[in-house]
Formats: C-alpha cells, structure tokens, sequence
C-alpha cells in the first residue's frame, strides 16, 4: 500500500475503526462480560446470605471476578476508546513502516540510496544535474513515496540547491523540511492525545456516579442492609482503576510511537547528510574581470 494512499484513507479509517470499536466491544459486553458479572453477582449474594455456604455452590473464576470488575458503562466506554486509539496508531505504524523503506531504497545502478546516482563524485548546479535528479524524484514518487519525510527532505534540498546555488541554503532547506514533517507527524497524533486525556476523564464519571448513588442509599445502610451501597462504591472505584490502567497503556504506546517517529526524521535527516549534501558544489565562474590598474 502506497503512503499516499494511507494519507487519503486515514479520515476513513478512524471513522471505521470507532464504528468496529463500538460494535465489538458492545457485542462482547452484552454476550459475555454482563452474564458473566450477573452470575457473579448472584453467587456472592448467595454466599453472604446464606448463613452456610452451599456444598455446590462454584467457586468463582479469575474471568468472573473480572467481568465483575469491567461491567458497567464506564469501563465499557474506556475499552472502546482504547481499542479506537490502537487502531489510529498501528494506522501511523503502517505509514511510518512504509516510509522507512525509502531509507533502504536504492538507486537504479546498483547504488545504496537512490539519491546515489552521479556519474561522478560531484553535483553542480546545473541543466544536466538538475534533469537527472528530477527523473530521479519522480520515480520515487510514482512508487508511492511522495508523503516520505527523506523524499520531502531531498526534494526541498535540490530544489534550493538549483535555484540558489548555494549548499549552505539547500542544507537550510533540507533541515526545515525535517522540522516541518516532525511538526506535522505530531499534529497527527492529536486524537490519540485526546483519548489518552478522555479515558481517566471516563474514569471518573464512573467513580461520581458510584457515589452519587452510595449516598443515596446511605438510608438503607442504617437499616443494615449494605449491599446496595458497596455495589455503588465498587462502581465507583472499579471504573477509576480500569481507566487509570488503560489509560497507562496507551501513555506507554504513544511515546513509544513517538519515538519511532522521531528516529525516522532524524534517519532521514542523517540521509540526506550523507548521500546527498555532501556531494554538493558551488559552481564557481570561471569568468573573472581582470583589474584595471
């Protein structure tokens, strides 16, 4: 799949991946966790009723006291919002996976980079460079490469280079490039930031609620009848500890995306250095007034 095709797809892509989020998670909350929780529920009211524990009653599994944990709305929202979020980063991974292959790409003589393609040690400034170097850039870009941070970079580089002549702007050139596509590749993760601030907010809407209805039921608890307001406070501290947890997990893969999102500019950067900058010349005129005395 082409870069330039993930740029295209990749509005319609969170879109769907919300939607497949939503309804699996739904689907899985509605067949398996809530029945499981229910049954849980009712094993342990049977066993704080019962003054004896039935010699059939099951012991509870480590998935039931999970599904316990996990039940309500909350958590639901928060596992929805994270599996949304894994899906826009291994999105990015997939760009950034692609991208890399420029760095390896080479050139068509046999050449380690595809910028390798001069016949001799040197790039002059003119026609006959600037020619090779366009046929160059537009067989990168007919193989999808275009959205690259190394093509941008290149192409800015020579691009400076034939138009002014000088290595010191072409490198300036190049460097700014780099900054602008480190800029935009963060810009990109907006959403992802967003849901890793939103899921402890989720958290808490769970933890307000449980209490809310702990003390509503504070009359029934002077009655002696406490089951009502410890399920409400396992509401409330349940969805703060599942939020926290998740919200942990996504921290940890969004620096970690971001990492390789850095390295991928500074190996760009480092690329073009050494394939393409340090080939560079400043043509000199050969023409030079002689002084008049």
């Amino acid at each position: 799949m082409r870069l330039l095709n993930f740029q295209e797809r990749e509005a319609t892509w969170q879109v769907l991946a919300l939607l497949v989020s939503m309804v699996v998670v739904h689907a899985i909350y509605e067949i398996v966790v809530r029945p499981t929780a229910e049954i849980e529920l009712q094993r342990q009211a049977v066993f704080a009723e019962a003054e004896a524990p039935p010699a059939d009653l099951p012991e509870s599994g480590v998935a039931a006291k999970v599904a316990v944990v996990i039940k309500d709305y909350e958590q639901e929202a928060c596992f929805i919002a994270l599996f949304w979020a894994l899906a826009i980063m291994w999105m990015k991974v997939q760009k950034l996976r692609f991208a890399r292959r420029l760095l390896s790409f080479p050139g068509r003589n046999g050449e380690a980079s595809f910028l390798e393609t001069r016949d001799t040690d040197m790039i002059l400034s003119q026609p006959q460079d600037r020619a090779k170097f366009a046929d160059v850039l537009e067989h990168v870009r007919q193989r999808g490469f275009s959205g690259a941070v190394l093509y941008q970079a290149a192409d800015a580089c020579l691009d400076r280079f034939f138009t002014t002549h000088s290595v010191s702007d072409a490198t300036a050139a190049m460097k700014a490039r780099c900054e602008m596509a480190a800029e935009r590749q963060d810009t990109e993760l907006a959403l992802v930031r967003y849901l890793t601030w939103a899921i402890p907010s989720l958290g808490f809407i769970g933890t307000v609620r449980g209490i809310s209805a702990a003390l509503g039921q504070a009359e029934e608890a002077t009655r002696g009848n406490i089951g009502p307001v410890t399920e409400s406070l396992g509401v409330a501290f349940n969805s703060t500890f599942v939020a926290l947890l998740i919200s942990l997990i996504i921290m940890l893969l969004l620096h970690k995306l971001q990492e390789v999102q850095e390295s991928l500019v500074l190996d760009s950067q480092e690329h073009c250095q050494h394939h393409l900058l340090r080939y560079l010349r400043e043509r000199v005129s050969a023409d030079v007034s002689p002084t008049e005395g």
